[in-house]
């Protein structure tokens, strides 16, 4: 297909600013599309805790909201070094807004609090595209989740208001990675107001939702195309509240009936999450990578107290949520190490949600009893930075989330060969198929995740049928890089200008 000019529109970019899985997405995406050909842009805030490089070109970016509320914003273009010789990345640090100066840390990217700091926002990618050199022949606004969805709203207002205008030919896409924020806010009218948008188009435009404005609603009434992270999900969310989160019905006749939903799974950095210094595409890759796992191990073990014995090691890695399954893994934990240890590492069990933090004591009071077969958050594995080598020393990875929209855990666990333990949902039912390269059981079912780890181990126990498992899960892993993704953006991207 021809060279396309990309510009996406996100919350948070890992080189930059990084709180959730977003931030992995923007420029794995950005990157792989760049390595296509494409011309390829990013952009978010400018969070106080983001650095401007020297000699960046910054350049005055004026903001005005209703009531005659102004901005005196400024847009800096940087550049993010590639891997290798690879190109750089280009982003875009949009200010717009005094609170996003403010935010001190990844941690308040996606607070609650001043939401209207995302209005604003997304009036000054608007700006931006008009104004920006580069910005004004642009094919493509890819923008991500609830936090950018007014972007497609404002670009077909602006686009019916002035057709002559440069954002004429411009298309949107916006891409849904998870529908439990959708950015709604108690006054609509209000909201409407101080988008400079008319009193009719609250309803007009699609923001009202039960007398609130809902702006994924607008976005995903707007947006000339809509994704997911998963072909999964995509049919979830059209089929009940537990997934769709009450836009179940919008989607499944406003945009998927009308051809305009596509589920594209997500793809990973395979240079990133890759082995040190070992070569995937040998032919004894498998043999070789099992060697390098027990070398990793050989330390942490050690000082875990832990015998190199042969007994399989299941990890878990996620936030500490309702929505990754805890309540299965505390209740289910002593079956699980039963004949297996379990190494869990986890984050935000918040002393202010009483049911979730229970949970957590009860599963650390049983890591305090068992020390020998299960251990939370150990000394190694634990940080963010030590990701991989957490995956490195699993022999098997569980992933037990009620839902999922993707899921990287999974694919990136791969690449060092631990093997999928996995809920039919989502991405998660996309990328592990049973008996292939991991194993699958229902969504919030125990009993069926503790047979699915028993079969597992008893095909780890079998060293024939585990080699042969072990080679699929790496062929699998070759197949979740991003590269691989692109021909199915580019597809979305063509419908979008169709």
């Amino acid at each position: 297909m021809d060279t396309l000019r990309i510009l996406v529109v996100a919350a948070e970019c890992s080189e930059l600013a990084a709180a959730g899985g977003v931030a992995e997405y923007v420029p794995g995406l950005a990157r792989a599309l760049q390595d296509k050909g494409h011309d390829v842009r990013v952009l978010i805030p400018h969070y106080g805790f983001v650095p401007i490089p020297h000699g960046s070109d910054s350049r005055p970016l004026p903001v005005t909201m209703g009531s005659g509320i102004r901005y005196a914003g400024n847009s800096t273009l940087v550049e993010v070094p590639g891997q290798a010789g690879a190109k750089p990345m280009k982003v875009y640090l949009i200010d717009a807004h005094d609170r996003f100066g403010a935010i001190e840390s990844p941690a308040g990217i996606y607070a609650k609090e001043d939401r209207e700091r995302w209005l604003s926002f997304s009036a000054a990618v608007i700006n931006l595209l008009m104004s920006d050199d580069w910005c004004r022949s642009a094919d493509v606004v890819h923008c991500n989740d609830a936090h950018t969805a007014l972007v497609p709203v404002l670009l077909s207002v602006t686009r019916a208001r002035a057709p002559g205008s440069s954002l004429a030919r411009l298309r949107s896409v916006l891409t849904i990675h998870n529908l439990l924020d959708q950015m709604l806010f108690e006054d609509g009218p209000r909201l409407v107001e101080h988008c400079v948008l008319g009193a009719d188009d609250f309803r007009g435009l699609g923001f009202e939702y039960w007398g609130k404005a809902n702006v994924m609603k607008a976005g995903l009434l707007a947006a000339d195309m809509v994704s997911t992270v998963s072909r999964t999900y995509a049919k979830e969310i059209c089929m009940s509240q537990d997934y769709g989160f009450g836009l179940e019905g919008v989607l499944r006749d406003d945009v998927d009936k009308r051809g305009r939903l596509v589920g594209i799974v997500n793809g990973i950095d395979s240079a990133r999450w890759a082995m040190r210094d070992f070569d995937y595409h040998a032919a004894d890759a498998a043999a070789m990578l099992a060697s390098c796992r027990r070398a990793l191990r050989a330390p942490l073990f050690d000082a875990w107290g832990w015998a190199q014995d042969g007994n399989p090691v299941i990890g878990w890695r996620a936030r500490w949520d309702s929505q990754k399954g805890i309540d299965l893994l505390v209740e289910r934990a002593a079956e699980l190490t039963e004949n297996a240890r379990l190494l869990v590492c986890s984050w935000g069990a918040d002393p202010g949600q009483p049911q979730l933090f229970d949970s957590w004591q009860v599963l650390n009071r049983l890591a305090a009893e068992r020390p020998d077969r299960l251990l939370v958050n150990p000394p190694g594995i634990s940080r963010v930075e030590e990701t991989a080598t957490h995956y490195g020393v699993s022999d098997f990875i569980l992933v037990n989330s009620r839902y999922e929209p993707c899921g990287l855990v999974q694919m990136e666990a791969m690449r060092y060969e631990a093997i999928a333990l996995v809920s039919r949902t989502g991405g998660l039912a996309d990328t592990v198929f049973d008996g292939q390269n991991g194993f699958v059981f229902s969504p919030g079912n125990g009993d069926e995740m503790v047979a699915a780890v028993e079969r597992a181990l008893a095909i780890f126990a079998d060293p024939l049928q585990r080699d042969s498992l072990s080679q699929r899960v790496l062929a699998a892993s070759e197949r979740n890089a991003w590269s691989a993704r692109i021909p199915e953006y580019e597809a979305l991207y063509e419908a979008a200008l169709a």
